[in-house]
């Protein structure tokens, strides 16, 4: 592995330790807004949280191409996301809030501590 590979890997892991964080409070924030009846406020975080979601989606699948991270139940996530759309589109707001928290939630937890557990690239 050349050096800017293991330049590009660093950087995905840190990106990654310290984004999924931030990622997990926002989906907090989000279950609240829905249990408040706040839609306007949940509609605007909804989308952030699925833009964010994208970009450490890239992230994990490229360290796990690269055999940095493996079972990462990805089709899990495909899953859920597809429910989540789902659920937003028919305005199921009490299906969503599980989605997210039951979850999504749960599997970047589990992702988090995956990333964590990765050291420097040498």
């Amino acid at each position: 592995m050349n050096e800017m590979d293991k330049e590009l890997i660093q950087n995905n892991i840190y990106f990654l330790k310290e984004y999924i964080p931030k990622l997990i409070v926002g989906i907090e924030t989000e279950v609240e807004l829905l249990m408040k009846n706040n839609e306007k406020s949940a509609f605007e975080l909804f989308y952030k949280i699925l833009e964010g979601l994208e970009w450490t989606i890239r992230s994990i699948n490229s360290l796990e191409e690269v055999g940095y991270l493996t079972d990462l139940k990805m089709n899990k996530m495909n899953e859920t996301l597809f429910e989540t759309e789902s659920a937003f589109q028919k305005k199921d707001f009490v299906l969503l809030g599980d989605l997210l928290k039951y979850e999504i939630e749960e599997l970047l937890i589990n992702w988090e501590k995956k990333v964590n557990f990765l050291g420097d690239i040498r």
